[in-house]
C-alpha cells in the first residue's frame, strides 16, 4: 500500500520481486494475470461482471451497475460497506477506495454525469461488497 520515503528504503520497489512464500514454505505452479489499472477493463469483462452470480463473498470481483440522472450534475458516491478497489462512472476512473479511509465518498465531477442511463463499474478487491451505492450532493467525511 504505501511505501517508506525516508532511510535506505527510498526508492522501494512496488510488486511481487522474489520468491512467494505462504508461512515459510515458498510456493509453485500458481498464475498471476496483471491487470492496468485505472484504465477501463476491456467489454468482455464488464459484461462479464454484469452477469456474475456465482462470485464468491471472498473473491476479487467487477460489479457492474446503472443508475439514471435527469441531469448533468456533481456528486459523491458513497462507497460505505465495500472494501477495498476502484471505480468507474461511464468510461471515467474516480479512483480507489478502502473501507480502512481515508475517504468515504468519491468525487464524481458533473462531466462525467449524462442525462439519462449511467454505467458504473466497480472492481471490488477484498471481496467484500456493499449492499448498495449511495449518489449524495455532500461528501461523507466521516
Amino acid at each position: 500500500m504505501g511505501r517508506v520515503n525516508y532511510g535506505r528504503l527510498v526508492g522501494e520497489r512496488k510488486g511481487i520481486l522474489g520468491g512467494v512464500l505462504h508461512e515459510r514454505q515458498e510456493l509453485h505452479g500458481w498464475n498471476m494475470t496483471a491487470l492496468e489499472l485505472p484504465q477501463l477493463p476491456s467489454p468482455e469483462i464488464v459484461k462479464k461482471a454484469g452477469a456474475a452470480s456465482n462470485v464468491s463473498a471472498t473473491d476479487a470481483a467487477f460489479h457492474a451497475l446503472v443508475f439514471t440522472s435527469e441531469r448533468s450534475a456533481d456528486g459523491f458516491l458513497e462507497m460505505t460497506g465495500w472494501g477495498k478497489g476502484y471505480v468507474w462512472v461511464n468510461g471515467f476512473c474516480l479512483g480507489r477506495f478502502w473501507d480502512q479511509g481515508p475517504r468515504i465518498s468519491l468525487y464524481v465531477p458533473a462531466p462525467v454525469v449524462r442525462a439519462g442511463v449511467n454505467e458504473i463499474l466497480i472492481f471490488e478487491l477484498d471481496g467484500a461488497p456493499g449492499a448498495c451505492l449511495w449518489i449524495r450532493s455532500e461528501p461523507n467525511l466521516g
